[in-house]
């Protein structure tokens, strides 16, 4: 890309894997390239040769405990991969150079939906600011309360070294989402922003017939809009959200689910980059594939904007 004037593309480097974008970038320091992608991180490998590349999986949802909805920057250092995710940053510890992610937690939470993400350069100085732990991680929020909103910058409370994973105040922690085969009534209250498998008995009817939580949404304020089915059969579970005239919005995977899995798809009402869509009527699919299988089914919601 050029740094001055309109930007000009010199050339493909890389194609990713699916159809919903590269937005996220950084370099992880042993010759890849991560990628945000979807719901999950993926990398190119910057060795020469010819191009583009494809790219590979490097971090899967759910990442440990930790269910990615749609991460949108990340940053790496010798130790942590951290990640933007939506409205949160989660940390990823990194042991010999490669993700841990049944290490992985939330670092902080924001209020609204997280913008940039940066992190001190390890090694690189600069002058102690009051407050402010060196090095540190620092992570846009913008709390999404109309015309009068103000942007702002948040900073961890703790030194990107300090030992667990500390949420600064006032951002409110966020429950994390239940593990898969959660059982209980405890894991049927929570309530996550993508995908949710709820335990074994709930009532759903099966797929393709599906149970919506309304046809009119409101967004924001931790809304969302839900689809609830029973996996009719082993299958990849895939949800789509797009426009009226057909361009994606937001895409979740739900991978391989057996027959039975009860699955809810939730959307908050938020694009691939975090921002709330405009008022109007959107549509969903959800697919489910598998060898010699393939049933789709399709709903509209109309999202509104005002009360």
């Amino acid at each position: 890309m050029t740094t001055v004037g309109a930007p000009v593309v010199q050339r493909d480097f890389a194609h990713t894997s699916s159809d919903s974008g590269a937005l996220g970038l950084a370099l992880d320091g042993r010759g890849l390239l991560l990628v945000s992608e979807d719901t999950n991180i993926t990398a190119v490998d910057l060795a020469p040769g010819p191009s583009p590349k494809p790219t590979f999986p490097y971090l899967t949802t759910p990442v440990g405990p930790v269910g990615l909805s749609a991460p949108t920057d990340l940053v790496v250092t010798p130790d942590t991969l951290f990640v933007m995710d939506t409205n949160r940053v989660v940390q990823v510890p990194m042991a010999g150079g490669r993700p841990v992610p049944s290490l992985a937690g939330i670092r902080m939470n924001l209020a609204g939906t997280g913008g940039g993400l940066v992190a001190d350069q390890v090694g690189r100085p600069r002058p102690v600011l009051p407050g402010i732990p060196n090095p540190a991680l620092f992570a846009g929020s913008d709390p999404g309360n109309g015309d009068t909103a103000t942007g702002t910058v948040v900073v961890s409370d703790a030194p990107l070294t300090a030992g667990g994973l500390p949420l600064p105040p006032p951002f409110p922690a966020v429950p994390a989402p239940p593990p898969p085969g959660a059982t209980g009534a405890a894991g049927a209250a929570r309530r996550v922003l993508a995908i949710q498998i709820l335990p074994r008995g709930t009532r759903a009817p099966a797929f393709p017939r599906l149970r919506r939580s309304g046809l009119l949404f409101h967004p924001g304020a931790g809304r969302v809009f839900s689809v609830t089915f029973r996996v009719a059969r082993t299958a990849r579970l895939t949800f789509t959200i797009r426009t009226r005239r057909g361009t994606l919005v937001r895409r979740f995977r739900a991978g391989a689910r057996r027959r039975g899995t009860v699955i809810r798809f939730n959307w908050d009402g938020r694009d691939r980059r975090g921002r709330l869509v405009r008022a109007g009527l959107y549509r969903f699919t959800v697919t489910a594939t598998a060898r010699r299988y393939h049933r789709t089914a399709r709903g509209t919601v109309r999202v509104i904007r005002a009360l």
